[in-house]
């Protein structure tokens, strides 16, 4: 059998693999479905040791030919001509595109590295399609550089998925108060005194769901792109990773939850602080930020970031300005809400607000509307996800535009941890990890 139609016959038993997993998500195998797949794994296995031996024969081939270099047929991929980590056979990730788009094209013969790229958690089309899996290195690259770019996942709490699960079911302490008696849900202890009696208590659980969303996105790349790997590479891993940190932080802050994770502005334990009596419209004072710094539980502050618009920042310069007139000179005999970038004790790139960093956000609200301004502590996010991102390619499907079509998934949910503001031990105003300020119209 051709080494080629060995590896289409190996990618197809590997995709009804992954079929038979997916019909089985959420339960327990059939018997049937066990003795399926292992069969199948049998033939992989089989496959493999028959181009194992092809290579080796091959290799031989090329040793009795080592006196006649115009002879030598090296293979793609071999020690002379790869330059790659460990367990990926490509230079790097332009260059693996660059291989799919050779290897659909009419005469010419499959790159035999692309089936080295192992699924390991991700999926792409067939051989005969013109996609290919793409391997671990690439997707995590893919994945790295979208929660580098995004402002928000690196700050959530990841709960990873395993490639088997398509969502997770996690055990939460159900906690809505501090009061006595309702810590941990129903934690009750009692000074007491000698012979005394303790009442029976014990905490109570809830049960968080966390179920896989799927964001996804298509481009096509020009013929004239694709001839230089470098380009290529640098072109998909920016335009990309731009794209899907745009998407997960607008709906880490936004999102409704149906389809899309849920945003905290949406979540049930989000604290709406009131405006000011006559506060003029679009307008932050002073009074506004201290009293959401007040609604924050303690044990967040060392996590917590301002969220905010940039339509936003003449405003806390104002608030800069009122404190400087007021102390009579420069931040003498008073204290500044606001340090801006690069000003005083500040060490954030885009200052404090009452010592706690500044996040500029193009998905936060304009100025004067409710999301204007976020305080948030999304160490109290649950994060979702699955292996990395999904990439398949084809070059069949803008043929006569001579472009390669590229489609990324990446399957993530989430939503905060608390499901309802927390009445604390002493106090008469709620808490929550998430606190925003009145629309002021």
């Amino acid at each position: 059998m051709e080494r080629n139609e060995l590896f289409e016959k190996r990618q197809s038993y590997v995709e009804t693999c992954g079929n038979i997993r997916s019909a089985a998500s959420g339960r327990r195998m059939t018997p049937k479905e066990r003795e399926d797949i292992d069969g199948l794994l049998q033939k992989i296995d089989d496959i493999d040791a028959e181009v194992g031996l092809l290579e080796r024969s091959e290799a031989i081939d090329r040793r009795g030919n080592a006196t006649r270099p115009d002879q030598v047929q090296r293979r793609p991929g071999s020690a002379a001509e790869t330059n790659s980590g460990a367990g990926n056979p490509f230079r790097d990730f332009g260059e693996f595109l660059t291989c799919v788009i050779r290897s659909g094209q009419p005469g010419q013969r499959v790159d035999e590295r692309l089936f080295q790229t192992r699924a390991l958690g991700m999926s792409g089309d067939s051989a005969s399609s013109g996609g290919f899996a793409v391997g671990l290195d690439f997707s995590t690259m893919l994945l790295g550089a979208t929660v580098e770019q995004s402002k928000l996942a690196g700050r959530c709490t990841e709960i990873p998925i395993s490639s088997t699960s398509n969502g997770v079911k996690l055990p939460g302490c159900d906690e809505t108060a501090r009061t006595n008696g309702n810590r941990w849900g129903g934690i009750s202890s009692a000074w007491l005194a000698e012979s005394g009696t303790l009442t029976p208590s014990k905490p109570k659980i809830k049960q968080i769901e966390l179920n896989l969303k799927k964001l996804g996105a298509v481009a096509y790349l020009t013929d004239e792109l694709t001839a230089d790997s470098a380009a290529l590479g640098a072109f998909v891993k920016n335009a990309f990773a731009s794209e899907f940190s745009f998407q997960i932080d607008d709906a880490l802050l936004r999102g409704t939850g149906a389809g899309v994770p849920l945003g905290v502005l949406n979540a049930n334990c989000l604290v709406t602080v009131s405006k000011e009596s006559n506060q003029a419209a679009g307008s932050i004072v002073p009074e506004n930020l201290e009293k959401m710094y007040s609604r924050l539980p303690a044990n967040s502050v060392e996590n917590a970031a301002w969220l905010i618009n940039v339509d936003c920042w003449p405003q806390l310069f104002k608030l800069q300005h009122k404190v400087s007139n007021q102390a009579g000179t420069d931040f003498v005999g008073g204290t500044s809400i606001f340090i801006p970038p690069n000003t005083g004790i500040s060490g954030k790139p885009f200052g404090t607000l009452l010592g706690l960093p500044i996040i500029p956000m193009e998905q936060c609200s304009t100025c004067g509307t409710i999301g204007d301004v976020v305080l948030a502590d999304y160490s109290a996010y649950l994060l979702a996800t699955k292996g990395g991102i999904q990439q398949a390619s084809s070059i069949h499907i803008a043929f006569l535009t001579d472009e390669l079509a590229l489609r990324f998934i990446l399957r993530i949910d989430g939503q905060p941890q608390r499901t309802a503001p927390l009445t604390p031990a002493h106090g008469s105003n709620t808490l929550s990890e998430f606190v925003v300020l009145q629309t002021r119209s």
